[in-house]
């Protein structure tokens, strides 16, 4: 049966008592809506690819959802393909399976074996994975990866930096270039692979979020404050922050301390190794009088653990230094004397004004300032300089102890400098 198909007519259209009812259109003449007795009302084409004998029918899809100018322009299309000798079920069954790698293919799935292969290795993954997982996986989780255009990156950064965190915008244009790049990469094994990167070209100067060095160095009296106020807090954080001002080491370097690196008895030194450190070379740290105190005094009551800053007995290293440094700068707070607020601070300024506090002692070469805080130097003096320079290390940590009490006008013989919270309650 042939007819000029309209909307009208094929809404008011009964299906059959039985069997199938199939109506063409006289505009398109291979294009039919076809009806079925249970109510069905479709959009297919019936015609031949050139050069073959038997016929064949292609479904387009709903006739309830799909309009019927776009069907006479999708069996048109259609028609054209099979004048020039291809089949279009193959295009369209390319199509679909295209459509079914891109659902598996979620920039969710994509994060997912990102945070698994890459992520899990850095010294930074917690930070980083809880990261993308807030800014970049809620929004984009369910959504193809290769759909995800530079307008999106674009808008996904401007709405944080809207939001008032520009440096948290900037930390997540950097995890969204790695993962973008790491995704898209060429002649890597992997089942997750993007053609595209939407982040090529985007940059932090596009969004005045440009990473400035930080150059904020803590003041005496401030150092003094934050010194007194670790040891009201007591363990396992006081004393962590007492250690991270004695050594001038990284945060995660003092918090992931353990016993075994330690030895107190006999050469007086830290060894920590390459696993643990930003450069991956291990890192002698010769321990001074004040450091060994701190540390003889935790072990005292140690707990079964291995880690030596921590609130489970040493099972895991000290974590939470966001609460801890909040509950610091209240004890500051109530310190502080002066006019005026403290400028904020964080707990990496601490190694920096380490670092300042060791450039101001004239008696300390420059390289060994910098192999004191574990900067690695330059590639021919780590090739052909192997000393250890133990000995010269232990005196610059031992004049910043000396200069560092003198500092905060106290005497780590004295028992508030060890002055711990009792665990009689943990053992």
């Amino acid at each position: 049966m042939r007819k000029r198909l309209t909307e009208q007519m094929i809404e008011r259209l009964k299906p059959p008592t039985q069997g199938r009812l199939e109506i063409f259109d006289d505009a398109v003449p291979a294009l039919a809506v076809r009806v079925t007795s249970n109510g069905a009302k479709s959009f297919i084409v019936r015609t031949r690819v050139k050069g073959e004998k038997r016929p064949i029918r292609v479904t387009l899809g709903d006739a309830r959802a799909l309009k019927l100018f776009d069907a006479r322009n999708e069996a048109s299309d259609i028609l054209r393909t099979c004048r020039a000798g291809d089949d279009p079920r193959e295009a369209r069954r390319a199509k679909v399976e295209q459509a079914a790698r891109e659902r598996g293919n979620t920039f969710g799935a994509i994060a997912e074996a990102f945070i698994q292969q890459h992520v899990s290795k850095l010294r930074s993954k917690s930070h980083t994975e809880a990261e993308i997982r807030r800014y970049l996986i809620a929004h984009w989780g369910k959504r193809p990866g290769s759909l995800i255009t530079m307008d999106d990156v674009a808008e996904r950064i401007r709405t944080i930096v809207n939001d008032g965190k520009p440096h948290m915008a900037r930390l997540v244009l950097a995890h969204c270039k790695r993962l973008f790049r790491w995704a898209s990469a060429v002649g890597r094994s992997r089942e997750i692979r993007l053609k595209n990167n939407p982040c090529l070209g985007i940059t932090a100067k596009d969004f005045d979020i440009a990473n400035a060095p930080r150059q904020t160095v803590l003041t005496n009296e401030h150092l003094q404050l934050i010194w007194k106020a670790a040891g009201i807090l007591g363990e396992p954080f006081g004393m962590c922050i007492r250690m991270l001002i004695l050594s001038g080491q990284r945060k995660s370097e003092v918090a992931e301390m353990t016993w075994t690196e330690l030895d107190l008895d006999g050469e007086r030194v830290w060894s920590i190794p390459a696993e643990r450190m930003k450069a991956k070379r291990p890192h002698e740290v010769p321990l001074s009088p004040p450091m060994i105190e701190l540390l003889l005094a935790l072990r005292e009551h140690r707990g079964k653990g291995p880690f030596v800053f921590s609130t489970s007995l040493g099972r895991r290293p000290v974590a939470g230094f966001s609460k801890a440094k909040i509950a610091l700068n209240e004890i500051v707070a109530k310190l502080y004397e002066g006019e005026g607020p403290l400028p904020t601070w964080r707990i990496h300024d601490i190694r920096r004004t380490v670092r300042t506090g060791l450039g101001a002692i004239p008696s300390i070469p420059h390289d060994i300032r910098e192999l004191v805080i574990a900067h690695v130097p330059p590639a021919l003096v780590q090739t052909y300089d192997l000393h250890p320079y133990r000995e010269e290390k232990r005196q610059a940590l031992e004049l910043w102890s000396e200069r560092l009490l003198s500092i905060v006008e106290s005497a780590l013989a004295d028992a508030s400098v060890v002055e711990l919270r009792k665990r009689g309650a943990q053992q």
